[in-house]
């Protein structure tokens, strides 16, 4: 994976300050194979904000990200 930590390809554009478009920092924990990105610029320990959630939930819930269900209908035409 490449990460730029600024904008590519700029080098050769007139008047163009890498350093006024920087990207900025994201926080991100991967929980149980899903990610979880905070924007904030003081963002809060993920395990500390989810603490009183984390253990009701198990990837084996999660399953599949596809569901498909079959249902025989009575219906009048």
């Amino acid at each position: 994976m490449e990460i730029w930590l600024v904008p590519p390809h700029m080098d050769n554009v007139d008047n163009f300050n890498k350093e006024d478009y920087h990207l900025h920092s994201v926080a991100i924990e991967e929980w149980e194979g899903f990610l979880f990105l905070n924007l904030n610029d003081h963002p809060e320990q993920f395990g500390k904000m989810f603490e009183p959630i984390l253990d009701r939930f198990f990837i084996m819930e999660f399953g599949s990200p596809f569901y498909k269900g079959i249902a025989d209908l009575q219906c009048q035409l």
